[in-house]
């Protein structure tokens, strides 16, 4: 019987607290929450109850006392810890549901435990089956009259003014449900009359209620307001201030992910955003941007920052003059702000606050491109910490928008070079990439890099004659110091290209002395110059070719050659020369063979015959001589399609590839290109265009405007097949003393017989190929 009125007093005593809870609601029932408070006791009454049970059984009703300890806590323990049960939509309903299964469960079990182990515990169990039922009823009775006066009284407090705010009538926010905890105001949902008007909410706050403005999550399906900011204010009072010049102002607020203090007095300069980025670095690690100063704060985000930091559009009046631009940027600098977008006939301006050293340097960009109007100017910075110095600096630039700058490459190139100067610490290093669909223009940090004034030949030959290293011929050292040049197992087949005055000669005999070193046979054709520019090395060259005549034998006896090395392959079932065995090269006599010829353009360039001496001996004279320039780019093309795997290697040089000569499919399988430039001289990009395909034109423009000292000769650019472009300084030697860096490295001598181009010319009959283009050439 002690136990039993123990028992009931225990579980009385916890039903009229959770009755006076549920029932004691206050005139200011908006403030109060009387259903946590009866959740709570019920809480602590079926707890007593369920250990009372435990203490009057003992252990062997672990289970129940187990399922109490569990409801204890799924009752307490979230409110402990900050957490809330879900308390609206399907969620809320499923909670309440899971709470009640747990009490009417835990109870049972606990019922059904003490009945089997007391058999006389009957009265004890009604009483506290009777009082639990009444701490549940008087819990659901008081949350529901909780939550009816609850709102109610929000109604009462705010539904005329939130109507008159909305533009609905009060009995609209009758289905929806009020809550002010937290300083926050919403409705849920939005009155549907008020949805269709939420875009001018925050001019009717104003207006009607101050005090308040409108959450950015407010939508139809919640509405939100919160206390007026301060920001908010400013905004408003501008409003009120701005004379009519601004009709509303929608604000788009930028979060920051994290927020760190600066000094008082701190200005955003360049120099002190990066010495800014260096300590955030230090305290929060890589790849944190500095999105906002305000204040002492500085807001960064991780990745890319937003351009327009705490943008606000403007609406503007109707009929807004396109001139009145700089009156709206005087009135957002009054505000702290930049006018970053003007779109009158839009009816739109848009207000930001980008980084001060950002509108510092969109003022010295207007400058140099000659423009009033900075705001049409929007560009981004992003920091670094230098991984040498430890010191903070731009890392990029990046133009998201721009006054027009013309369409030539070369201009556009020599405007982006103008604008790094301006960049604090860009210069030399530096390049600028632009991206073609958005027409951004990306400006970024890059080392200084420079080329040797000079790159001796003598120290990039072997030592002596390296037939193993057939493949690599080094050309010329690349910024970084090395040998740079063609591999032929990647480019076999060579395009050299250099106006006047460039070193292509120089470029063409660094060409040969490495081929003659690696044990290549050289043959050469120049009939344009009749070889003069390199006749210091004519006695190592296996083919001399001087005159036209002379170049369309050899380039018959070239082919030639290359068909009778497909034959020998044919037969052994290779697919490469150089996978002969070394008695079948020699006896077969194959090795590697350089073709150069110099000045192709000008050598198949067709003379034009006039009409009058059509049928005369001049004129025959000059059609057979077209005939044969269209012979030579005939068995150009095939040489340069079908000889690269029998160790068979072209090398083309002109001063320009005009198209008409050096058709589209030649120029694919010219894969090793080299372009030479004049110091002090930017090539346009249409000349780089005829050279390199248009992945790499771009690339070739830069590195020779970053690696042009403007007084050293021999800078060019080469690019591979499916490779990078990069610059270098072509290897030179006096010409005097070539023959005695051959002799050095044992190189003999070899001055070719007539008789021996002549065994190598097949008759053409026996050569089943058709020379492409020759009608249209000649």
């Amino acid at each position: 019987m002690r136990i039993a009125r123990t028992l009931m007093r225990g579980t009385w005593k916890a039903g009229r607290a959770a009755t006076r809870a549920a029932l004691s609601v206050s005139r200011d029932a908006a403030q109060t929450d009387t259903a946590e408070a009866g959740r709570r006791w019920l809480g602590v009454a079926v707890l007593i109850l369920v250990a009372t049970m435990a203490a009057a059984a003992g252990w062997l009703i672990a289970l129940p006392t187990a399922l109490a300890a569990g409801l204890a806590v799924a009752l307490r323990w979230p409110r402990s810890r900050g957490l809330t049960w879900p308390r609206h939509g399907l969620r809320g309903e499923l909670a309440r549901r899971m709470r009640l299964t747990l009490i009417l469960g835990g109870a049972g079990a606990a019922a059904l435990a003490l009945r089997t182990t007391i058999p006389d515990a009957s009265p004890l169990l009604g009483l506290a089956g009777l009082g639990l039922i009444l701490a549940l009823a008087v819990t659901v009775a008081g949350s529901w009259t909780s939550r009816t006066l609850r709102q109610a009284a929000l109604r009462g407090t705010y539904g005329a003014r939130l109507a008159a705010v909305l533009g609905v009538q009060p009995s609209a926010l009758e289905s929806s449900v009020l809550d002010n905890r937290g300083g926050r105001l919403t409705v849920t949902p939005t009155p549907p009359g008020a949805a269709l008007r939420l875009a001018d909410l925050e001019g009717r706050l104003a207006l009607a209620w101050p005090e308040y403005e409108a959450d950015p999550t407010t939508s139809h399906e919640r509405l939100v307001l919160v206390p007026v900011s301060a920001d908010a204010m400013a905004r408003r009072e501008l409003l009120a201030g701005s004379e009519g010049m601004i009709e509303s102002i929608e604000h788009h607020p930028t979060p920051a992910e994290a927020v760190l203090e600066v000094p008082a007095g701190f200005a955003g300069t360049t120099a002190e955003l990066a010495k800014a980025h260096r300590a955030a670095t230090r305290v929060l690690g890589d790849g944190w941007q500095i999105q906002e100063v305000r204040g002492t704060e500085l807001r960064l985000v991780q990745g890319t920052p937003d351009p327009r930091p705490s943008a606000e559009t403007w609406t503007l009046p109707a009929g807004t003059s396109p001139t009145a631009a700089a009156r709206y940027a005087a009135l957002a600098r009054a505000q702290g702000l930049s006018l970053v977008e003007w779109a009158p006939e839009e009816r739109r301006a848009v207000v930001a606050n980008p980084l001060p050293a950002a509108v510092a340097l969109r003022g010295r960009f207007a400058e140099l491109l000659r423009t009033d109007r900075p705001w049409e100017i929007e560009l981004a910075l992003a920091f670094a910490v230098d991984e040498e110095t430890g010191a903070g600096r731009i890392d990029t630039v990046t133009l998201l928008r721009v006054p027009a700058v013309g369409t030539a490459a070369e201009k556009r190139q020599a405007t982006w070079a103008e604008l790094v100067a301006a960049i604090p610490g860009g210069g030399p290093g530096w390049h600028s990439e632009e991206e073609p669909v958005t027409g951004a223009v990306t400006m970024r940090y890059g080392v200084p890099r420079s080329l040797p004034g000079l790159a001796p030949l003598a120290d990039m030959l072997p030592a002596e004659v390296e037939p193993g290293l057939w493949s690599n011929l080094p050309l010329g050292i690349d910024p970084q110091g090395d040998e740079r040049g063609i591999n032929l197992k990647l480019g076999p087949m060579s395009l050299i290209v250099g106006p006047t005055g460039t070193g292509k000669t120089i470029a063409l005999l660094a060409l040969m002395m490495q081929a003659l070193t690696r044990g290549h046979d050289v043959y050469l054709t120049d009939a344009v110059k009749g070889g003069a520019d390199f006749e210091v090395i004519r006695p190592w060259a296996s083919g001399w070719a001087e005159t036209l005549p002379e170049a369309s034998e050899m380039i018959q006896a070239i082919y030639a050659e290359v068909t009778r090395r497909k034959g020998i392959l044919k037969k052994a079932g290779l697919g490469f020369w150089a996978d002969l065995d070394e008695a079948t090269r020699k006896r077969e006599n194959i090795r590697p063979v350089m073709y150069v010829i110099d000045e192709f353009v000008s050598l198949v360039l067709p003379i034009k015959v006039d009409a009058a001496l059509k049928g005369t001996e001049v004129g025959v004279e000059l059609e057979e001589q077209n005939a044969a320039k269209a012979l030579l780019a005939a068995y150009a093309g095939k040489i340069a399609r079908e000889a690269r795997f029998v160790g068979v290697h072209l090398a083309l040089a002109c001063q320009r590839p005009d198209a008409a000569y050096i058709s589209g499919e030649m120029r694919s399988n010219l894969t090793s290109i080299i372009q030479l430039a004049k110091p002090g001289t930017m090539l346009a990009r249409e000349t780089l265009g005829m050279a390199f395909p248009g992945d790499q034109v771009q690339l070739a423009a830069e590195r020779l405007a970053e690696l042009d000292d403007g007084q050293s000769r021999g800078l060019a650019v080469m690019g591979a097949d499916g490779g990078d472009v990069e610059g270098m300084r072509i290897a030179w030697a006096e010409p005097a003393t070539l023959p005695g860096l051959l002799a050095e490295r044992g190189v003999a001598e070899r001055a070719p017989q007539a008789d021996e181009l002549e065994e190598l010319v097949l008759d053409l009959d026996e050569i089943d190929f058709e020379l492409e283009g020759v009608d249209e050439v000649a």
